[in-house]
């Protein structure tokens, strides 16, 4: 959830970026310890809708978080076998912005063949790039990809 709260903020290397957010709560922590636990609570339901969402759609085989790619071998597309890092972050900003215009999970459910198909066509499309050094501008731009075509 560091993404979502201060990404604007991010400067490379990501492991001093994190460590700036947590140094973040733990003085928050510190100075008001009320407050910090209300936005700890709100950071983890935020967590666990994004999570159930993700499960709703996208079972542990068919891509929560992961590349739909073209087999070198065989030709033929399916999800990659490891979480993608990059599609992650993007994913879950994407997820928390979706959040505020379909707060209800049975949206998500009844929506699932559609949602995977619309990830497998910005994969296929090619519209989706993941690759390379991330910056604020092409995290933006992942994140923005994914909600609109989740949106629609």
């Amino acid at each position: 959830f560091a993404w979502s709260r201060n990404y604007r903020n991010y400067r490379r290397p990501m492991k001093s970026f994190l460590n700036e957010e947590l140094q973040h709560y733990e003085n928050m922590n510190a100075t008001n310890p009320i407050r910090n636990k209300k936005e700890m609570e709100k950071l983890e339901e935020q967590f666990s809708f994004i999570m159930r969402v993700s499960r709703n759609i996208f079972s542990e085989s068919d891509g929560a978080f992961r590349k739909w790619e073209k087999s070198a071998k065989s030709g033929k597309w399916g999800w990659s076998s490891s979480i993608v890092a990059p599609f992650w972050d993007a994913c879950y900003l994407a997820f928390a912005d979706l959040l505020f215009d379909f707060p209800t999970e049975p949206i998500y459910a009844q929506s699932k063949d559609d949602l995977q198909k619309a990830i497998q066509d910005l994969f296929e499309s090619e519209k989706l790039d993941i690759s390379g050094t991330v910056t604020v501008a092409k995290f933006m731009e992942r994140k923005d990809i994914i909600y609109s075509t989740l949106k629609a």
